[in-house]
């Protein structure tokens, strides 16, 4: 059983997560998937938001938050061109 979490895609990539790095899998019913790593650390993410069963559905969600990372960026930017800087007293 293999898990790629995109929770964190947009500053450290797509997570692996498989028997190899972890000491425990379990998928809950609520649609939660509880990873215990190597070093013993507990991780808890929702499958089809935070990771995903298959490479191909993670590369979806971090090639969509990627795109709106962007657009959020460009919105910023546009706003800080549009910017202007007036002295005191005068008029606007």
């Amino acid at each position: 059983m293999e898990f790629y979490v995109t929770q964190y895609a947009l500053t450290k990539g797509i997570l692996k997560y498989d028997e190899h790095n972890t000491k425990s899998i379990s998928i809950c019913e609520d649609g939660y998937v509880n990873i215990v790593d190597t070093s013993e650390d507990w991780h808890i993410f929702k499958i089809g938001k935070d990771c995903y069963e298959t490479v191909e559905d993670a590369r979806r969600k971090a090639e969509h938050m990627r795109l709106a990372k962007i657009r959020n960026l460009e919105k910023k930017l546009e706003k800080l061109k549009s910017l202007t800087f007036f002295e005191e007293g005068e008029n606007r």
